[in-house]
Order: structure tokens, then C-alpha cells, then sequence
């Protein structure tokens, strides 16, 4: 049986994080850690646990953007892929901005289909 994926959820929104993390550990099997901010989500993202960062892009303080370039400066996360969370409605071209954005989700989301969409940005990066 494979590893479950692991994945980092940096996100503001406390319904959206509920949201997905349900649908991604009961729906999709992931394991998933749960961060309301950049900052949050870096100090998470030090110990090299995550296979994957869902990123929101709007978030107060600093905002998705400004998450990744950091995410990309910790040693063993230079190369963690992102997909960029965003209600954007170019979000596939917000996400081309993004520092090993391998692609993007937008809000609103299936919760049934997410990790199957994570999956397949995965796949398609490898």
C-alpha cells in the first residue's frame, strides 16, 4: 500500500481549511497539516514533512506570493511543489507567477475531486 500523500494547507479561511482537510483525509486518504498563515505555513513547511503546499493566494500579512518565494528559500524545500488555492478567475495564469506553482485550484473547489486533482498536477509535474 502506497504512503499517504502528505500536504501542507496554508489558508486563512478556517471553512475552507476544515473543508479540505476532510475531504482530503477521509475523501482522499491524505495526511494533512493545517496552517492559517505564511508564516504559520513555513514554520511547518522547516521540517521537510509535506509531499505538496496547497497555498492560498490572498491572505493578510503576507500573502501566497510572498509565502512561496520564502517556502522556495528554506534548505530542503527549494523544490516542494505548490498548487496555488485562489477564486482568481485566471488562477492557471496567477499560478505561472508562483514559485514552483505546478498548477491551480479555484475556489470554490469540489471537495469530492480534491485530491484527485492534486494527484494529477503531481503526475503531470513528474
Amino acid at each position: 500500500m502506497p504512503e499517504p500523500l502528505k500536504i501542507l494547507l496554508i489558508d486563512d479561511d478556517v471553512a475552507i481549511r476544515t473543508i479540505s482537510m476532510l475531504a482530503l483525509e477521509r475523501v482522499g486518504g491524505a495526511q494533512v497539516r493545517l496552517a492559517e498563515s505564511g508564516a504559520r505555513g513555513l514554520e511547518l513547511a522547516a521540517d521537510g514533512w509535506a509531499d505538496v503546499v496547497l497555498l492560498d493566494m490572498n491572505m493578510p500579512c503576507m500573502d501566497g506570493p510572498e509565502t512561496a518565494r520564502h517556502l522556495r528559500d528554506l534548505p530542503g524545500c527549494e523544490d516542494l511543489p505548490v498548487i496555488v488555492l485562489t477564486a482568481h478567475p485566471n488562477a492557471e495564469t496567477l499560478a505561472s507567477l508562483i514559485p514552483n506553482a505546478i498548477g491551480a485550484i479555484q475556489k470554490p473547489f469540489d471537495p469530492m475531486t480534491l485530491t484527485d486533482e492534486i494527484h494529477r498536477y503531481l503526475s503531470a509535474a513528474n
